[in-house]
């Protein structure tokens, strides 16, 4: 996700990769984030490989991937929005604002740290990390 440097102007930005995740190319970061680990996975007849169990929600406040979400889900609280991601084999973040649940799945792109969003951004990552 990108989000000025400083804090205060936005002519200097910077590109920052969430918990567990890195860098596609160091040298050139905003060609985004890959996971660190193997996402969960979905088999073609429904079947689950890499149980929800296996993985914890955690929370990040004032960050969103805009206009990338592949269901909204509606009215929901943030337990249920954590829920219905954790559950979900595609769902890499959740992003739970007001009443709402947007699920996202990778690749994510165009991130952003924004002070000013009230939403937060639930990041599906392995348990132990």
């Amino acid at each position: 996700y990108v989000y000025p440097r400083n804090g205060t102007t936005t002519q200097m930005l910077t590109c920052e990769c969430p918990p567990q995740y890195s860098f596609v190319d160091p040298d050139q970061r905003y060609k985004g984030c890959k996971p660190d680990f193997a996402p969960h996975c979905c088999l073609l007849d429904g079947g689950k490989m890499g149980s929800a169990d296996q993985f914890q929600i955690v929370p990040r406040p004032n960050i969103n991937w805009p206009f990338s979400d592949y269901e909204h889900l509606t009215p929901m609280d943030k337990d249920q929005c954590s829920t219905a991601c954790l559950n979900d084999c595609f769902c890499a973040v959740a992003i739970h604002g007001g009443i709402g649940c947007w699920k996202k799945k990778l690749p994510l792109s165009n991130g952003r740290l924004d002070k000013g969003d009230v939403g937060i951004a639930l990041l599906k990552l392995p348990k132990g990390t």
